[in-house]
């Protein structure tokens, strides 16, 4: 496909899931605490900024069914140097959750988020810019448990691709890892598993056979005739 066909297809994917019937939509939002570090360099100027930890975030997820979420992620990390002014990372991220697994009140789920995080301070050379913006790719392993139809606890482990568009020469590309704890609080209760899924219709009632409940006459019979001879009259 084209690269510049790519958005706009993605954007109708994400409106048709958005508008598809589901038996467990819900709403959720909630904290975490994450924790990263860089793995290497990929390709480009090895230069960049390693990601600060730790990084506190606030996320909202949207499930669309009992398999897929919409989510939405924001974060922010500080360093404060020796001698130097406190460095701010915030992040903004949109991506989508996807349950691999699931039992009674737990998921095993796949995520992927892309955003861009922006740096504030950022230790460079003297008279260079002190700002950047950086693009990054999270893909996380999480696992997210139910206590009760409301409250989740999750805790997730990945890789984060992290790029410098404005890297001299060219763009540099950091491997990340990271790993962290959230809680989460689903507004309707239908995103643990099985909760949003229709009750068993009640069997059919039986009318009569060997062994049965006899059917109930469906209209009262009429008294019998006087002149019919029937006994009793």
């Amino acid at each position: 496909m084209d690269s510049k066909h790519i958005l706009p297809a993605a954007a109708l994917a994400l409106c048709g899931l958005a508008a598809a019937p589901a038996e467990a939509q819900d709403f959720g939002i909630g904290t975490g605490l994450t924790l990263g570090g860089n793995v290497g360099s990929l390709g480009g100027a090895a230069g960049g900024l390693p990601l600060p930890g730790p990084l506190v975030g606030l996320e909202a997820a949207y499930w669309l069914d009992d398999a897929l979420a919409l989510d939405f992620y924001t974060n922010l990390g500080v360093i404060v140097p020796d001698g130097g002014d406190a460095r701010f990372d915030m992040a903004l991220a949109v991506g989508i959750l996807y349950a691999l697994a699931q039992g009674d009140s737990t998921k095993l789920e796949l995520g992927v988020r892309a955003g861009v995080i922006g740096i504030i301070n950022a230790t460079t050379a003297p008279g260079a810019d002190d700002e950047d913006a950086d693009l990054f790719l999270d893909v996380l392993l999480r696992v997210e448990h139910w206590f009760d139809n409301h409250f989740a606890l999750n805790g997730q482990v990945g890789i984060n691709f992290r790029g410098d568009p404005d890297s001299n020469p060219g763009f540099s590309m950091l491997l990340g890892a990271q790993a962290g704890l959230g809680v989460m609080y689903y507004f309707d209760g239908n995103a643990r598993p099985g909760s949003g899924s229709a009750a068993p219709a009640s069997p059919p009632r039986r009318s009569g056979g060997s062994g049965g409940r006899a059917a109930e006459p469906s209209a009262e019979e009429p008294p019998p005739d006087p002149e019919s001879g029937a006994a009793g009259w």
